[in-house]
């Protein structure tokens, strides 16, 4: 996640993106997980902290790595 952190950018200028969708594609997520949905899903946090997951880049909480 420290490439899409905003300061990376490209020769040209061009910040790395912090769309998880860009690289990622969620086919399916939650506890029924039974029905994949090829178009791909918007991402839902596990667990529920009032749509920040929809302000703020996941390495703003979150390191990458597993404890």
């Amino acid at each position: 996640m420290r490439c899409h952190d905003g300061k990376h950018r490209s020769a040209q200028g061009v910040v790395v993106t912090q769309d998880c969708n860009a690289c990622h594609l969620i086919l399916a997520q939650g506890p029924q997980r039974e029905t994949l949905v090829a178009a791909g899903l918007p991402f839902q946090h596990p667990e529920d902290i009032g749509g920040v997951e929809l302000e703020m880049a996941c390495h703003e909480c979150h390191s990458g790595t597993q404890p």
